[in-house]
């Protein structure tokens, strides 16, 4: 064997080695952000379930016990095919009270009617969202996170989660991310000058 047959091994087994190495290296580094990534998601269902985002963002099927979750619209918010039964301003303004549908996708009171929004991951819900929109959205109370929205509307508690960390509102973020998609348009929110 010549010596440049030899000097050629050696410099493709130190090349494979040092790609081995780099390879190596890469997939136990890209390893770790899955798995912290996967960490968040779940640390945002756990804040999904115990904060009971499903109750307003969620419809529910009637049984025997009452309105109970239907998973399979989870997240999705008011259906957009859900009848919004006659009513009037004066009524509202009047007597005191708020009201919510069975479903509790639907709010009246003297801001007017709100909808529980779709969050799922679906264009309809999030899915375009950014980060920061989303951080603004929950923080600050901005309708789809929008610099100049119109305020988020009650019953959304927006006011209390202006002191979750950040990193709680990312895992939330990133959880809602991983949803499955489901497509609904919420109707719009009615101001109560908008009521009959």
């Amino acid at each position: 064997m010549s010596v440049r047959t030899l000097i050629s091994i050696v410099a493709m087994v130190f090349a494979c080695i040092l790609v081995y190495s780099f390879s190596s290296s890469f997939t136990e580094t890209e390893e770790s952000e899955i798995i912290a990534v996967s960490e968040k998601i779940e640390r945002g269902k756990y804040i999904v379930e115990t904060f009971g985002c499903a109750h307003c963002h969620t419809p529910k099927k009637m049984t025997d016990r009452g309105p109970v979750i239907d998973e399979s619209r989870w997240l999705m918010g008011h259906p957009a095919d859900a009848q919004i039964p006659s009513i009037s301003n004066s009524t509202i303004l009047s007597s005191g009270w708020t009201y919510s549908n069975m479903d509790h996708t639907a709010h009246v009171g003297p801001w007017g009617i709100s909808f529980g929004a779709n969050i799922t991951s679906d264009v309809t819900g999030i899915g375009a969202w950014s980060l920061e929109h989303f951080k603004k959205s929950i923080k600050q109370g901005k309708h789809k996170g929008l610099e100049n929205g119109r305020p988020v509307m009650p019953p959304m508690p927006w006011t209390d989660y202006v002191h979750m960390s950040d990193k709680d509102v990312e895992s939330l973020y990133l959880y809602l991310k991983s949803t499955k998609p489901i497509r609904n348009i919420v109707p719009a929110y009615t101001p109560i000058d908008k009521i009959q």
